[in-house]
């Protein structure tokens, strides 16, 4: 089962659960517009990680904020990217200087942020329960592997040495319970997934990580990517999150000033690609 494949069920099912809801598809872009911002027409990674525990929290700042990393690697990417779109790896100070030079002559923000040193990186993608907002509807954990040789590998779907392990099987209902209470804590999304970084399945359970990054635009569950999965499996899964999914939307209140969140988003990536074909 391709990506593609994977994406498209997924649609077609949410699609015909909001008909069977008798909700509208598209309010789905309405789910975490309180954490848009619409004068930059993003999702601010910056602003999201602010509401990350302290304890969470990897060091991060803007780079016209003009301060020179102490501490290499670290990663550079785009305030409005999406799955490792437009991330940069820079190993050496000189390297780095180098880079914002070129960064400061364009319109679109970047940031800076600390390598994680954990051994492991996780996926925890979760919809969270219309009504009982303490809850989650759907939670899945994928443990994200690399087989290149890369200390500090820039891990994504396009990456060809990433893989995916589904790893929710591996976590009691309790141990799930206990994840979701830490996670839930790194902002009031309704549907996100997030990408953290510990030493162990242990660590992670007891807090000992570290949050990557956040995303909630259209976050994919990345556990529908391990190969070793059947189809049937995975369409029991989609079926499921698809259904929670729109239950969710149909939870969305009634009389909210909804904002133009997708148009917003395809301005701001037609914007970017043709700068990019300018150069």
């Amino acid at each position: 089962m391709t990506r593609l494949t994977i994406v498209g069920l997924l649609i077609i099912k949410y699609i015909l659960y909001c008909i069977r809801f008798k909700t509208m598809p598209w309010r789905y872009f309405q789910l975490n517009a309180a954490h848009f911002n619409m004068e930059k027409g993003i999702f601010s990674k910056l602003e999201m990680d602010r509401v990350i525990p302290r304890n969470l929290r990897l060091w991060q700042f803007a780079v016209d904020e003009g301060t020179i990393p102490e501490t290499y690697p670290v990663f550079v990417k785009p305030e409005w990217g999406q799955n490792a779109h437009g991330i940069h790896r820079v190993d050496t100070k000189k390297d780095y200087l180098q880079m914002r030079a070129v960064l400061k002559e364009r319109s679109i923000n970047y940031l800076v942020q600390q390598a994680a040193q954990g051994r492991l990186e996780f996926e925890i993608f979760y919809i969270r329960h219309p009504f009982q907002p303490d809850r989650f509807s759907v939670l899945s954990i994928t443990q994200v592997c690399n087989t290149g040789d890369e200390a500090f590998p820039i891990n994504s779907v396009r990456n060809k040495k990433t893989c995916y392990l589904d790893r929710t099987g591996d976590y009691s209902l309790e141990e799930k319970q206990q994840l979701w209470q830490m996670i839930q804590a790194a902002g009031d999304f309704k549907i996100a997934r997030v990408a953290a970084s510990a030493d162990s399945k242990q660590d992670l359970l007891k807090g000992r990580f570290h949050i990557i990054e956040i995303n909630i635009f259209t976050p994919m569950p990345l556990n529908l990517l391990d190969f070793r999965q059947s189809w049937r499996r995975k369409i029991r899964f989609i079926d499921t999150a698809m259904s929670a999914l729109a239950v969710c939307v149909k939870g969305l209140a009634e009389d909210f000033a909804a904002k133009p969140i997708f148009f917003r988003k395809l301005k701001m990536h037609y914007r970017v690609k043709s700068r990019r074909w300018q150069r």
